[in-house]
């Protein structure tokens, strides 16, 4: 999973920011909330928690359309 996270973050959503940009004028941006959280919020069951206010901040944010991808 590492591997295709990496290939997805350095190379894929680069590319779709910059499409998104130049053709757009807009800004694309990635929120993976998977990435940093700690193994003890894991087993505290606190990751749900903390990717759904991750979430909910998004929308709040966001001035166009926004997409969960699990």
């Amino acid at each position: 999973m590492l591997i295709e996270r990496n290939v997805m973050m350095n190379q894929v959503y680069l590319k779709l920011k910059q499409f998104c940009r130049d053709k757009h004028g807009i800004a694309f941006q990635i929120v993976d909330t998977r990435w940093g959280i700690q193994d003890t919020s894991t087993e505290e069951l606190t990751a749900t928690e903390i990717c759904l206010e991750e979430a909910a901040n998004c929308q709040q944010i966001s001035m166009g359309p926004h997409f969960l991808v699990s």
